[in-house]
């Protein structure tokens, strides 16, 4: 039989040969999406479910017995293990390796960990190797989340344990006297991922930095250890062998029979087939249909789709059955005496690796080249040639394709294709066919481009395109030969000091120097729009525009907020089919959100009515960049690496433009027409690049930052003529905002820099945006759950150079942005999977003025209000149903609102006028607010007394029908209320 755990919170026995259901078990509940296996011994299937752990008889699914963690914490990610008539499990975040009896279920001994608890235990003579991640572990002046541990099984006693610098999230896997484990750092690819210790004494035998950061639990075998995303490093040395494409950091490598099973990433969690490679030498043998991980047994291979179905997969009579496809020339045409592209694809339908293909191409049945290759089972591979016909006329070109391996062909009938294709006669003919951007700004420096395309039949040779306005010559470039249906680009820059309508004239062979077949398209004169500069958009004092309320970041407005002592639900919406995990954004009527499924929502922020939505490009598990609104226009960047630009009051789409291939994870900011985003931590540690646009979509700079592992929630702040943004390492960088030039730089990092007097030889990682105040920049950093630093760092807003001057407070884990009000810093605490806080520190020194504890971590960041002159702080907690908090300047309470759905909610809440937007992972978008009355407020002149003067302004807005402002319009009944609270001087109370 297969077992397998289903996501309806059942074990299952599946039969081996049909995949009919022989029986059906329930487990525990599932928590936080685990991922665990069951596992079988002496007739006995075991499964770890949400506080549970299983045993049951494996011929008819009867329950045997049953564990329940004693600290009622759930597993996650971690199944059994069974070895010496014992069987390990563990319960996550509740820090514990438990070890019962196989037979009866009963406790034997547990184990402590730091961390969480989350990779299966592995047993060998005697021991049990465990891991843990998320922890802080400080040896000396080094701080580490991981540790590997080995333990006596009998009684759970250590034998020793060796801290890792990043999670170890996997389970240990021992051979050759050594013990192996690959790391995770969720932020960053800047890591050790796989490492060899010592099985005797748990110390560091080698590391291999060149392997990405992994969950992967290695398999050895060979002398070998294979860990995906897919590598084969040597077990003794640690010295990479081979590495394929396949695989990623929630998968684990399959090894049998001298070959390497993975599955082929579509996500970060989902894998769409399985990809099978010589173990040896890496060679793609063949690629299944759908599946991930699987398990092998008696020569057939089981998995799992993405659609949930297990399926598997049978061992047949080998053969190799070679096709012919798609033979083209790649512009379309034939072209002669020139070099023409001709490309064919071969593809094995057989079910055995063909090891030897010879692809042969013919001309008019007569052979011209060939070439020898190798192709896996069920798979295709492209080939190309290159072809120069010695005339023009008809021709057949042919591809063939034959294996000479040992495994003889099951078919050839099918195993060369042929066209009739004809080389054209003719002349070269050069046409000028565009220049861009065609829309810019005056005052602004713009990297133009003007295109000339051969659209003739014939090679141009030597020839000079040149652009001119009027009688002034702008750039000119002479091109040794362009050949049919080729193009090619004169690139210069242009800046103008005027707005108005322009015209370039494109000129190509000016000199004639090249024979074409028609003269008279040479030249081409194309319009250029030059849009005055206008005054920059100031910053709304009741709008939320962008991450952190505006480009400064500092998350404080003048605006009026939930200030009463309760509050209650506006209305709330739910139309997303993914996650909120990003801070609204609002602006006029408008409250607008993007979802994880890549939808762009605007509702009225008073009602609730959809107004309208756009699809995106991609969906993601994770959309990290908050979008930004400037000018009329709303900004959005997706994790797909597409810059679009909406009309933020009808949902017109304006343009879009792709920006990069490794996804934005930070907050897109908007200043004076302009648009900065970042690249984010795809692709390991890089270069990576800040990137400029203006709001006609025109790229105007990127700014390259090298050995970086990128750009996580690095939001950049605006002061006057600089951006300013940290890196994940702790750099400080201060650019022109304008030309992208690099003004300043510094690093946090005393190892790196000794600019600033306060940095530290490990700052940690730098996951926020950097906010601004009065002469100053603050940041924070993190590098494990009790340890991190806020940062105030010195800035000359009048040179761009950062100052030594400042402080670094010693606090714990943040990603939270600082808010700087009157003296005071507000920051979040905490990583999720942990309890959390809202602290206040004192801008003069930064020691800690007040804390408020919460049950999880802060990640948000908190915005401020200041309308009547004292702070009230807004955050959210970083949990599955986390809530939205209130706190006013002592740190007290003001209240507490824990939204109906319970999805985890990540970012925090945009302000305005009144009310407070959030969205949790449910897929739900909250607007709360008080009540109508701003007259009643605890920060109001009276408190919740209503004065004389109070009560006469809100006389004077209820007969000229204005609008207070919590954009609401005040009734009689209102008034007659207010006047009689008045009279018998009580206090008003909150009205839901």
């Amino acid at each position: 039989m297969v077992f397998v755990i289903s996501s309806s919170n059942s074990l299952k026995a599946l039969n081996v040969t049909t995949g009919g259901v022989v029986w059906t078990t329930n487990t525990g509940t599932d928590k936080y999406g685990s991922w665990s296996s069951p596992a079988y011994d002496d007739g006995m299937v075991f499964a770890s479910r949400g506080t549970d752990t299983i045993c049951v008889y494996a011929s008819n699914g009867t329950e045997k017995w049953k564990f329940t963690n004693p600290s009622g914490q759930t597993s996650c990610n971690a199944g059994p293990s069974i070895a010496d008539g014992k069987v390990f499990c563990s319960d996550w975040e509740g820090s514990h390796y438990y070890c019962v009896d196989e037979y009866t279920g009963k406790l034997l001994w547990t184990y402590s960990v730091a961390g969480s608890a989350q990779g299966v235990p592995s047993y060998k003579d005697g021991k049990v190797f465990l891991t843990s991640g998320y922890g802080t572990i400080n040896v000396g002046s080094n701080v580490y989340e991981g540790q590997v541990y080995c333990v006596d099984a009998e009684n759970g006693s250590k034998i020793w344990a060796t801290p890792i610098t990043d999670n170890v999230l996997c389970s240990a896997s021992v051979g050759n006297n050594a013990v192996y484990v690959t790391s995770y750092d969720f932020y960053s690819d800047k890591t050790t991922a796989l490492s060899a210790l010592d099985i005797n004494d748990g110390h560091i035998l080698w590391e291999q930095k060149a392997v990405p950061r992994t969950d992967s639990t290695p398999a050895v075998a060979y002398g070998n250890v294979y860990v995906s995303p897919v590598y084969c490093v040597n077990a003794s040395s640690g010295e990479i062998i081979w590495s394929g494409s396949a695989g990623g950091w929630t998968n684990s490598m399959t090894i049998a029979d001298g070959k390497a099973f993975a599955g082929k990433k579509t996500s970060s969690y989902g894998y769409d087939h399985i990809v099978e490679y010589d173990a040896y030498t890496g060679d793609v043998l063949w690629e299944s249909t759908v599946g991930g991980a699987c398990s092998i047994a008696n020569g057939s291979i089981y998995t799992i789709g993405d659609d949930g179905e297990v399926y598997a997969y049978v061992q047949t009579d080998p053969y190799v059955d070679l096709v012919v496809q798609n033979v083209s020339a790649a512009d379309g045409n034939v072209y002669p005496y020139y070099p023409n592209e001709i490309n064919a694809t071969i593809k094995n339908n057989g079910n055995i690796y063909a090891d030897n293909v010879s692809v042969s191409f013919l001309v008019n049945g007569e052979q011209k080249d060939n070439l020898v290759t190798k192709i896996g089972s069920n798979m295709a591979k492209n080939v190309s040639f290159s072809w120069t016909p010695e005339a023009p006329g008809d021709y057949n070109i042919t591809v063939e394709a034959h294996s000479t391996g040992s495994v003889p062909e099951s078919n050839d009938a099918d195993n060369s294709m042929g066209i009739d294709v004809t080389a054209l006669a003719g002349d070269a003919d050069l046409i000028p066919v565009s220049i861009t951007p065609s829309a810019i700004f005056s005052n602004t420096s713009y990297q133009m481009r003007a295109v000339v395309k051969n659209q003739g039949t014939s090679m141009a040779s030597n020839f000079t395109v040149t652009v001119k306005e009027g009688t002034n010559e702008l750039a000119a470039k002479t091109f040794e030969q362009l050949g049919p249906s080729q193009s090619a680009e004169l690139n210069f820059t242009w800046e103008s000091q005027t707005a108005g309508d322009f015209g370039f004239t494109v000129f190509a062979d000016a000199e004639n120097n090249v024979s074409e077949s028609d003269e008279t398209n040479n030249q081409v004169t194309l319009p250029i729009t030059v849009k005055p500069e206008t005054a920059i958009e100031a910053k709304s004092a009741i709008y939320w525009t962008q991450f952190q309320g505006g480009s400064d970041r500092n998350g404080v407005t003048e605006g009026y907020a939930p200030l009463d002592d309760s509050v209650k639900l506006k209305w709330s919406a739910d139309d997303f089919g993914g996650n909120i995990d990003l801070c609204p954004i609002v602006v006029g009527d408008n409250v607008y959100v993007l979802a994880s499924s890549g939808e762009l929502y605007a509702y009225n922020k008073t009602e609730g009515k959809s107004i309208w939505h756009a699809t995106l490009d991609a969906a993601s598990v994770l959309h990290s960049s908050t979008p930004a609104y400037g000018d009329g226009n709303l900004f959005v960047v997706t994790e797909g690496g597409n810059l679009y630009a909406y009309n933020a009051s009808t949902g017109v789409q304006k343009w879009k433009v792709h920006v990069t291939d490794v996804g934005p994870e930070s907050p897109v900011t908007y200043y004076d027409h302009r648009i900065y985003v970042a690249e984010g931590l795809e692709g390991g540690v890089d270069t990576k690049y800040y990137y400029c646009y203006d709001d006609l979509g025109n790229l105007l700079w990127k700014h390259a930052t090298q050995n970086t592992s990128g750009f996580i929630w690095n939001g950049a702040s605006v002061v006057g003529d600089y951006l300013i943004y940290s890196t994940h390492e702790g750099n400080l960088t201060c650019l022109d905002r304008k030309t992208g030039a690099l003004v300043d730089e510094i690093s946090l990092d005393s190892d790196v820099s000794s600019r600033i007097s306060f940095a530290l030889p490990e700052p940690g990682r730098f996951r926020s945006s950097v906010a601004y105040h009065d002469g100053y920049v603050y940041t924070t950093s993190e590098l494990a759950q009790e340890t991190g630093y806020v940062w105030k760092v010195g800035f000359d807003d009048s040179t761009g150079t950062f100052l030594n001057q400042g402080w670094r407070s010693d606090q714990m884990f943040s990603t939270s942005t600082p808010a700087i009000y009157n003296g005071k810093v507000y920051v979040g605490q905490g990583e999720h999977g942990y309890d959390g806080k809202m602290i206040c520190l004192d801008d003069s020194d930064g020691k800690k003025v007040w804390e408020y504890h919460v049950d999880a971590g802060v990640k948000s960041s908190p915005a401020v209000s200041t309308y009547y002159g004292t702070p009230r702080i807004y955050f959210t907690t970083a949990e599955d149903n986390g809530s939205l908090y209130c706190l006013n300047e002592s740190g007290g309470l003001v209240w507490e609102y824990n939204p109906p759905d319970d999805g985890y909610i990540l970012q925090g809440v945009a302000l305005s006028q009144g009310k407070s937007y959030f969205g949790t992972d449910g897929g739900n978008l909250y607007c709360v607010e008080g009540d109508w009355n701003v007259f009643n407020d605890p920060d109001s002149e009276s408190g919740a007394y209503i004065s004389l003067d109070e009560l006469q302004t809100a006389v004077l807005h209820w007969k000229k029908g204005l609008s207070i402002d919590s954009d609401y319009k005040v009734s009689l009944k209102n008034i007659q209320s207010m006047t009689m609270y008045w009279k018998n001087n009580f206090p008003m109370k909150f009205d839901k």
